[in-house]
């Protein structure tokens, strides 16, 4: 209590009704992720289709899941968070961290490369919505992988971010350093969703909800400090597009 009626008193009053939006926001988004949690639990229809699918064979079973991620890269509808909680429920702990991190760097390398190789102008059909590529221009910033981070944690499009930086010949090395920091924490809070679907309301359930809520109010904490330091000019129209979302 301490430390937030200090960080509240450094805060400007001017500020405070879009920090409040912003706290807001960050309690949708973990209702959200609860709410996911609780439908996947309730129907378990999609789910159970994943790991029906699934071979016994840890092995091939990271294989096959490394495969679906590839696939969600040419879908638009098909959801990377079933994904991570397949992934979390049919693996350890850290081989399904593994699993999730190599998918994601799948599922955001093939978009990119298909940019990087045919460029902006043979792919303007995946850019129709000019007001989401005008908004990945204006948050660009001269630091490459902060500023896929930046679109990571600000959770635009997945598959038009990852197409739109290759059309931009975004090295790739920062690129993904960027990516994998950036979606860190939606993989880890979701993975742990995942790891205690089948024990719902259980201690470890609990415990591991309080460890992600704490990693992404934690992972967003830093992001803004490094934001307010390095680009202040960026931080009016980020607050912006968190309260759009």
């Amino acid at each position: 209590m301490i430390i937030i009626a200090t960080v509240s008193k450094r805060i400007p009053e001017e500020k405070k009704p879009q920090i409040r939006k912003i706290v807001r926001k960050g309690l949708i988004f973990l209702a959200i992720l609860a709410g996911l949690f609780i439908l996947t639990r309730t129907l378990g229809i999609t789910l159970d289709d994943i790991l029906r699918y699934t071979p016994e064979n840890p092995f091939l079973a990271g294989l096959l899941m490394l495969a679906f991620y590839g696939l969600k890269s040419l879908t638009v509808f098909f959801p990377v968070p079933l994904l991570m909680i397949a992934s979390g429920h049919l693996f350890s702990t850290s081989i399904a961290l593994l699993v999730n991190f190599l998918g994601v760097l799948v599922a955001t390398t093939i978009p990119y490369l298909l940019g990087r190789l045919y460029g902006e102008s043979e792919l303007s059909k995946f850019f129709s919505d000019s007001g989401t590529v005008q908004e990945i221009r204006e948050i660009q910033t001269d630091n490459q992988t902060f500023t896929t981070y930046m679109l990571r944690m600000l959770q635009l499009p997945m598959d038009l971010v990852s197409m739109f930086l290759g059309t931009e010949h975004l090295n790739y090395v920062h690129y993904l350093i960027g990516t994998l920091t950036g979606m860190a924490p939606t993989v880890i809070a979701t993975t742990v969703i995942g790891e205690n679907i089948s024990r719902p309301g259980s201690r470890y359930f609990w415990i591991s909800f309080a460890v992600m809520a704490g990693i992404i109010v934690l992972s967003f904490f830093f992001f803004w400090k490094y934001l307010q330091k390095h680009y202040p000019e960026k931080l009016d129209l980020v607050m912006r597009r968190i309260q759009k979302k």
